[in-house]
């Protein structure tokens, strides 16, 4: 797990740049966005709800599981095992 702020801060910036790229996937923007909600300490909000809404569309195109779950976990649902 990243600690040292300094490296919170660079891992932060360097996903926001990839997130500006017009050429990623909705997959990949929802694990970039997932990435940011995860190293924020569960504390950007924003990051939260396009991950869950990026989760839900690719769900609703190709139910997989892994979408499922990344779903029901921002969405605050116990997971099942």
């Amino acid at each position: 797990a990243v600690t040292d702020p300094r490296r919170v801060e660079e891992a932060i910036t360097m996903i926001r740049t990839e997130l500006e790229a017009d050429d990623m996937t909705d997959e990949q923007r929802a694990e970039a966005y997932l990435g940011l909600y995860r190293i924020s300490g569960g504390l950007d909000h924003d990051a939260r709800e396009h991950a869950l809404e990026l989760y839900e569309r690719l769900y609703e195109r190709t139910p997989k599981f892994v979408y499922n779950y990344y779903g029901e976990m921002l969405r605050g649902e116990e997971l099942s095992a």
